[in-house]
C-alpha cells in the first residue's frame, strides 16, 4: 500500500477539465468574431452613407447565432455539466482517500500540531500524503525540531502523531 499520492488528476477528472475548457474558449472565440462582424458592417455602412468613391463589398459571413431554436447552444449547456461532475469526482477521491482534511489542507494541520501544546501528543488522520506535505515534513523538523511518528492504518490512511514546541501568546493576559 502506498501512503503517498502524487498530487495528479485522475484521467477522468482531467478528461472532464479539458472537455469544460474548450467549450468555454470555442464559446468566448465566437463572442469575439461576433462582435468583430458587427462592427465591421457598422464601419460599412457609415463609409456607405458618407457618400465616398469607393465601393465596399458585403462581404461579412454571418455568424450562427449562440441561441438557437431550442434555446441555449448545447455547448454551452455541457460546460457547467462538465464542471459539476469534474467537482464531484474529485470530492469523490478525497473522500476516497479517508483523513479528517483533504490533500490542500494537511499542511496547515501539521503546521497545527507542531505548535500545540508540549504536555501531550497530537494526534491526526491524514489520508495519502502529498509531496507538499512531505516537503513540510522537513521543514517542521529543521524549523521548530517537531518530529512526527507515522503510522499507516489499514484503510491507506495515515495516523501522525507529534509533541507540539509548545507556542503561547505571551500578549494576550491570562488569569
Amino acid at each position: 500500500m502506498d501512503v503517498f499520492s502524487n498530487g495528479e488528476l485522475p484521467q477522468t477528472e482531467r478528461a472532464l477539465l479539458e472537455e469544460a475548457g474548450a467549450a468555454l474558449a470555442a464559446s468566448a472565440s465566437e463572442d469575439a468574431e461576433m462582435g468583430g462582424s458587427e462592427e465591421e458592417e457598422e464601419s460599412t455602412a457609415d463609409q456607405s452613407s458618407a457618400g465616398s468613391d469607393v465601393e465596399m463589398e458585403d462581404d461579412v459571413e454571418k455568424k450562427p447565432s449562440k441561441i438557437s431554436s431550442e434555446g441555449i447552444d448545447r455547448s454551452l449547456r455541457d460546460v457547467p455539466y462538465g464542471l459539476g461532475k469534474a467537482a464531484a469526482c474529485r470530492l469523490l477521491s478525497e473522500l476516497s482517500l479517508g483523513g479528517c482534511a483533504d490533500s490542500a489542507h494537511q499542511i496547515l494541520l501539521i503546521h497545527y500540531l507542531a505548535l500545540a501544546e508540549e504536555d501531550e501528543a497530537s494526534r491526526v488522520r491524514l489520508g495519502k500524503l502529498t509531496p507538499q506535505t512531505i516537503a513540510y515534513l522537513r521543514y517542521v523538523k529543521d524549523f521548530f525540531g517537531v518530529q512526527f511518528k507515522m503510522r499507516q492504518l489499514e484503510d491507506d490512511s495515515v495516523l501522525l502523531s507529534c509533541v507540539g514546541v509548545g507556542l503561547a501568546n505571551l500578549s494576550r493576559p491570562t488569569f
